[in-house]
């Protein structure tokens, strides 16, 4: 999927793509495409997009609606969008700029809805996580300079939640006692 995708981008842009994606989800074969396999393969697909040049309105305004299924956590408002395209391109935007607070502007773009930004702060979080190796405080602190408390929360609800930081963080990146240490954040 991933190959097909990056060609199909390459051949008719991030609109088409979505649109075609989303339809291919409603076959038989598409619908095992949903959750966190649809929502990997949108961070992937917004990585694709920061790589080959998009801007960030094209992102922001094309890649909200990538999965067919609702997986927005509860208390967004519009239960309808699925970030996961969002937070690939954040991340990879984050890489490719070797993460500076001038990141934020990426997410920031005129007659974006807010929930549509929120999606993106938090793929900046993702992308914090990979810059810094997965050392969860050095991560939240960079989320701490993010300039609004939305951006800061979103943020760093994508550093604590990478999977992979029990498995391959650095021992000593990571806080022994994580509740203790989550009590000391504010």
């Amino acid at each position: 999927y991933r190959r097909y995708l990056s060609s199909f981008i390459e051949k008719f842009g991030l609109e088409a793509t979505v649109k075609t994606f989303r339809k291919y989800q409603n076959t038989e074969e598409g619908s095992i495409l949903s959750g966190s396999r649809c929502h990997a393969l949108g961070h992937e697909i917004g990585s694709k997009v920061v790589q080959k040049g998009y801007s960030n309105k094209e992102i922001l305004s094309g890649c909200v609606n990538f999965c067919k299924e609702n997986i927005v956590p509860e208390g967004q408002a519009n239960k309808e969008l699925d970030f996961g395209c969002l937070n690939g391109a954040a991340h990879a935007y984050v890489l490719m700029n070797k993460f500076s607070l001038g990141s934020e502007k990426f997410c920031e773009v005129e007659g974006i809805p807010q929930e549509v930004k929120l999606g993106c702060y938090h793929g900046i979080g993702h992308g914090i996580v990979s810059f810094i190796k997965l050392n969860i405080e050095e991560g939240l602190s960079l989320c701490s300079k993010l300039s609004s408390e939305d951006a800061k929360y979103q943020c760093g609800h994508a550093v604590l939640m990478d999977p992979d930081h029990a498995v391959s963080g650095p021992v000593t990146a990571n806080p022994l006692d994580m509740a203790s240490f989550c009590d000391g954040v504010e």
